[in-house]
């Protein structure tokens, strides 16, 4: 059924669409949860192809190579993800395999 700018939904259909939004919601919110269970080599493949949720689980599972964890942090952060946002300024702010910096550890890009 295609939906013109006149046609109204009714109410037993707006429920079904908002009970299949929440399930997409829910099964996509549990795909990304899985990463964490992937092997490495696994997930790398992912964040190699450019999925900014393995960039940034990559980033969370390298140790010991500060440098290699911020570029896959940024490679995310630069696609829009909030979480690798986060962690690319506070390894800036911590001056953590990068250069410290106030400025690029800010949200805004500024200090205050």
């Amino acid at each position: 059924m295609a939906l013109t700018a006149g046609s109204r939904l009714s109410h037993a259909r707006v429920i079904a669409l908002t009970v299949v939004a929440a399930l997409v919601h829910g099964a996509l919110l549990h795909a990304q949860q899985d990463l964490s269970e992937l092997p490495l080599d696994e997930l790398r493949v992912l964040a190699e192809q450019g999925d900014a949720e393995a960039q940034n689980s990559l980033g969370d599972r390298i140790f010991g190579d500060r440098a290699q964890q911020a570029r896959w942090y940024r490679l995310a952060a630069e696609q829009g993800h909030a979480e690798a946002q986060m962690n690319l300024g506070g390894m800036f702010w911590l001056g953590l395999g990068v250069p410290q910096s106030d400025d690029e550890a800010s949200p805004t890009g500024e200090t205050t």
